[in-house]
């Protein structure tokens, strides 16, 4: 049955909506840090959050549950391309946000593992250009992040392939992205945040102190200040920002007895990626990524699932894992959208006095939400 021409109650507009303060558009872990953060900041402001997917579209809920602040291979073509002020600056926020992501979570286990990181090798000239260039990864890390954060050489986890080279580093986990975003909303709701899904917004306008979010099924919403956290779909409305939308395949096998991969997996500038997902039923493994064999096509905010792509994910994974071909049955598949641009610095920037924007988390929204969530509102408290 429709809703569509349904328009929403005096009740509902009241108790639900009323005239907040703030309106940030994107229920993603951006959009709800940054709630968390203003109201922590300024507890007399009333924020309602909005996002058009029943649990925030984008990337938040549908990434392969990383927490991870860069591979070695990723770090040098990041320092290639971009001043190093720059590289290692977004670094140390990223490995910041893994540290507080780690403490958070230390009374939900079910959330987060700190298990390790690896980046995997199968090209052992590669590998080898790459170790003599870690002194100088490492001082870098040393300097920026602490002593904790370098990356070592270490033997091959058992299930790995023989003739596959690894590095290793003990300050990246795994975690389970949608508990994250569920105990980012409960956190919400608790400091008094409305949230409103299925909200879709078409537009925006008007000054600081009178700002008007023009959406359906809610209609206007009058407001003194909005917030845009919509990462990879902040374009859509209106915005000329350096920010391109790129789309991320994940694929789940089904349960994989006998799998020995501690930790996560990254391969080849962080475009591939791997890990286990354990349940009581035994281990899975998750593999993403790969949009490099693709890059046209995947630089899009359509989702979908390429069978090209998916095919070529279960090459990587036939040939990284010592495992029989019929155990590596996929069971679920999806696509996530991230944004890319110019840089890996994320934009975090008052457009005028009644619109904030923090958007461009290069894929590492899980690492640099807090901080960029906590950079949007001073911006809209000051």
């Amino acid at each position: 049955m429709s809703s569509s021409k349904a328009r929403i109650s005096f009740w509902e507009a009241e108790t639900f909506i009323g005239r907040p303060d703030v309106v940030i558009v994107g229920a993603g872990f951006t959009g709800l840090r940054a709630a968390l953060a203003l109201k922590e900041q300024a507890a007399d402001k009333s924020v309602l959050v909005v996002d058009r997917h029943p649990f925030g579209l984008g990337a938040s809920t549908r990434n392969a549950g990383f927490a991870c602040f860069g591979s070695p291979t990723e770090l040098l073509a990041d320092l290639a391309v971009s001043p190093a002020e720059t590289v290692w600056d977004t670094v140390a926020k990223r490995y910041a946000g893994v540290r507080r992501l780690a403490q958070e979570a230390a009374s939900l286990p079910q959330l987060f593992q700190w298990d390790g990181g690896y980046e995997v090798f199968d090209n052992r000239e590669k590998y080898e250009a790459v170790v003599a260039q870690l002194p100088a990864l490492n001082a870098e890390l040393s300097r920026c992040c602490g002593p904790d954060a370098i990356w070592q050489e270490t033997k091959a986890p058992a299930s790995l392939r023989p003739g596959i080279s690894v590095l290793y580093n003990a300050a990246e986990g795994k975690l389970q992205p949608a508990a994250l975003l569920a105990d980012l909303q409960a956190r919400c709701r608790a400091a008094g945040v409305q949230l409103a899904y299925g909200c879709t917004v078409d537009s925006f306008s008007g000054r600081a102190g009178n700002m008007q979010l023009h959406t359906q099924p809610l209609g206007t919403i009058n407001c003194d200040q909005i917030l845009l956290a919509t990462n990879a779909f902040s374009n859509e409305l209106g915005l000329e920002l350096d920010v391109v939308p790129c789309r991320n395949l994940v694929v789940l096998t089904q349960v994989v007895p006998d799998l020995q991969l501690p930790g996560t997996y990254h391969h080849h500038e962080g475009y591939v990626y791997f890990r286990t997902v354990d349940r009581p039923e035994g281990p899975r493994l998750l593999m993403g990524g790969a949009r490099h064999l693709a890059r046209a096509a995947e630089q899009t905010a359509e989702f979908g699932i390429g069978e090209d792509l998916r095919k070529s994910l279960k090459k990587y994974l036939q040939d990284f894992i010592q495992l029989p071909e019929d155990s590596l049955k996929m069971e679920y598949s999806w696509s996530g959208i991230i944004a890319q641009g110019r840089e890996k610095s994320p934009i975090v920037r008052r457009l005028h006095e009644g619109l904030v924007v923090a958007v461009r988390l290069s894929g590492m929204g899980v690492a640099l939400s807090a901080e960029v969530g906590e950079q949007a509102a001073k911006l809209l408290c000051e």
